[in-house]
């Protein structure tokens, strides 16, 4: 329950499962040794780099044996031979690390070492068209106008993803699965034990179906994606769908959508308030309820 201030009296208001906010905010968490490449009020577009992996000034110590083969700031690779004794029975020292040479004397050869290729390339990217709100210490906030539909139920590891329906009955047909579903969220009308697994190996990042069973929720321990539940547990026929949802879901396929577990709720990216949401609004008193 909601409670809105107008100028004479208070209004107390229910929003039933599905709210629009225009200034949704989500928590990015920025890795250790990543630094943050925006600040606060910036505007970014979706794929857009909001950190980078830099790592800190690391030097380490390689002992020798022989004559040092590099000179001062010369870039090495790991598995460069750095030193050599002996020329007919050669002993050779190989450096284990890639970097800079910034000391060279005749025992040992010290590094400025550098990181690896693919940890040079990581980076956050933003999952969509947002400002960023606030800069912190290990994370930031990100804000965008958003769907956010209230779940029963879920479990899991929060994921992004877009939102596609697809609805059981497509599942039983083994012959016919569904395409390619990399990174996308199924919106579904009943999840089974058996759909669970086809799912996942077809690539998608999430699952919202509108009931399934307790016990096969339940017993889905080892969760490779997560699962929520939009009405609630039990048998197919004891929950219709929500209709409106539904068809803006179809209606908007491959919209952004985040799956968060923590908070049991769908966060669709819509620019627009959809039509059909003030069907969730409703005031107390229109229904008998004395406050």
């Amino acid at each position: 329950m909601t409670q809105k201030q107008t100028k004479n009296k208070k209004e107390y208001v229910i929003e039933n499962k599905i709210e629009y906010n225009t200034e949704f905010l989500h928590m990015v968490k920025i890795p250790k040794d990543f630094k943050v490449k925006v600040k606060d009020g910036d505007k970014i577009k979706k794929g857009n780099t909001i950190a980078k992996y830099e790592m800190a000034k690391i030097y380490e110590t390689i002992d020798i044996i022989g004559e040092p083969l590099v000179r001062l700031n010369q870039e090495i690779k790991k598995g460069d031979v750095i030193a050599q004794k002996g020329k007919i029975f050669k002993k050779k020292t190989k450096s284990q690390l890639n970097g800079v040479v910034k000391e060279i004397s005749n025992n040992y050869i010290k590094l400025l070492v550098k990181p690896d290729e693919n940890q040079d390339k990581k980076e956050v990217k933003s999952p969509v068209d947002c400002t960023v709100e606030n800069v912190y210490y290990g994370y930031l906030t990100i804000k965008f106008p958003a769907l956010v539909v209230n779940l029963f139920q879920s479990k899991g590891t929060s994921s992004w993803g877009n939102l596609i329906y697809i609805s059981s009955e497509t599942f039983k047909d083994k012959k016919n699965l569904p395409n390619d579903l990399k990174d996308k969220i199924i919106v579904t009308d009943y999840l089974t034990s058996e759909m669970y697994p086809v799912a996942v190996s077809l690539g998608c990042t999430g699952i919202i179906a509108n009931s399934m069973e307790y016990e096969v929720y339940k017993n889905i321990v080892l969760l490779s994606v997560p699962i929520g539940v939009h009405s609630g547990f039990g048998a197919k026929y004891q929950f219709a769908e929500d209709i409106p949802f539904v068809s803006f879901v179809r209606e908007n396929k491959n919209s952004k959508a985040y799956l968060d577990t923590k908070y049991n709720r769908l966060v669709i990216c819509s620019e627009k308030r959809p039509k059909f949401l003030p069907a969730y609004e409703f005031n107390l008193k229109h229904i008998g309820v004395v406050i």
